[in-house]
């Protein structure tokens, strides 16, 4: 598989198309592995070389919302105005 290069993206090369192979591009393969090919979640796992739990949490989130990307996070700016904190 490789790992994560500098700017995210992994040395491993998808082929053909000469891209490399992201996160995302992982999570789409697995899921197509599990829903087209009929694959179990482990085997998939074991295909594309990353953990058991990470192939079912994208399976289930393919299964129950049609895309493998995360949901957005919620939260602040991350910033606290004065007075906040300590009243």
């Amino acid at each position: 598989m490789g790992f994560p290069n500098r700017s995210g993206r992994f040395k491993a090369w998808a082929g053909g198309g000469g891209q490399p192979w992201t996160p995302k591009t992982y999570s789409k393969r697995v899921a197509a592995a599990v829903f087209k090919e009929g694959l179990p979640c482990h085997h998939a796992a074991a295909r594309f070389g990353v953990a058991i739990s990470t192939a079912i949490n994208w399976v289930r989130r393919f299964r129950e919302t049609g895309d493998v990307a995360p949901a957005g996070r919620s939260g602040g700016t991350g910033r606290t105005r004065p007075g906040d904190c300590c009243a």
